[in-house]
């Protein structure tokens, strides 16, 4: 009896040992760093723009155990390695304009926690060189427009689908010189702001689309070039950046994030330094609206299989 008792008080103590050494594990495991991205293809100075923001993170997360923020960039500009990076557990919170937040939404099933809302409205123009004969959108059948790249919503969602509002039928193709569709208009990536107003400028193309905001940047749109330019269609207003984490992310460190980017708009009214970086990105924050989160539903299925 003795021995059987011992035996089991044996068994009991190592269950006990092991679920201890399980809560351990687990306690040891808890996060403590969590890592920020977005795609773009210039990694050199994007550490020393976001310094302020990885720093006011830190400082606001530090009561829910995080002891460091870090970069994890998309260095490719692709979309598609943000999502790959959080379905991996590598990436936590995604900052990405409208469109590639929605298609983290529905491709990685993150969860938009924070809208960065315009403090000026921002649309997408459609535009040709002033000499092209071109006076509306449907004089554009059967030529070929360009746009930036298939991961830009001010510089390709938008402004497709003002055309396609517009009725004009749209294919995409390999080339500026491979043959339009009867009754189709054409278009290609140019893969960058000035590369889409140089292909009008010097007539490889017949029109382009840039940004209300690009519009204005010389970087993007030399005087000589807008001077030979004119706009034939606006594109509705354009949603803000959207902030997305990971599904799996502890609730409570979701919540923490939310609020420290809600918080920071009155924080930069005070004076704090994260008003530096609040300036650059000329948003405000706020909860997800209900027309945001319409968008997000949406957005990935417009172009879907096309």
């Amino acid at each position: 009896m003795i021995q059987q008792f011992a035996k089991r008080t044996g068994w009991m103590m190592t269950a006990v040992l092991l679920i201890l050494l399980m809560m351990t594990a687990q306690a040891g495991a808890t996060q403590t760093t969590v890592t920020l991205g977005f795609a773009t293809d210039d990694i050199f100075d994007e550490e020393k723009k976001n310094r302020a923001l990885l720093d006011y993170l830190e400082a606001e997360l530090k009561e829910v155990g995080i002891e460091k923020v870090d970069l994890l960039l998309a260095a490719d500009n692709k979309n598609s390695t943000l999502i790959r990076y959080m379905k991996e557990g590598k990436l936590d919170i995604a900052m990405e304009s409208a469109l590639p937040s929605a298609e983290i939404v529905a491709f990685a099933n993150a969860i938009p926690i924070v809208e960065f809302k315009r403090k000026k409205m921002k649309t997408s123009f459609v535009f040709v060189r002033k000499d092209s004969g071109i006076e509306t959108v449907q004089d554009l059948e059967g030529k070929v427009v360009t746009f930036e790249d298939p991961g830009s919503t001010s510089g390709y969602f938008f402004p497709r689908l003002a055309l396609q509002s517009a009725g004009i039928e749209m294919v995409h193709l390999e080339s500026h010189q491979d043959p339009v569709p009867s009754g189709k208009l054409g278009f290609v990536f140019a893969g960058s702001e000035l590369n889409v107003s140089t292909w009008v400028f010097f007539k490889k193309v017949a029109g382009g689309s840039l940004s209300s905001t690009d519009w204005e940047k010389k970087k993007y749109l030399p005087d000589n070039y807008k001077q030979a330019f004119k706009i034939i269609l606006t594109s509705p207003p354009i949603p803000g950046s959207i902030l997305t984490v990971r599904p799996d992310l502890d609730p409570q460190l979701r919540e923490s994030i939310k609020q420290a980017f809600l918080r920071m708009n009155e924080l930069a009214k005070a004076g704090h330094p994260i008003v530096k970086w609040k300036k650059k990105s000329e948003h405000d924050f706020a909860e997800i609206s209900d027309e945001l989160q319409q968008f997000i539903q949406r957005a990935p299925t417009v172009f879907r299989g096309e």
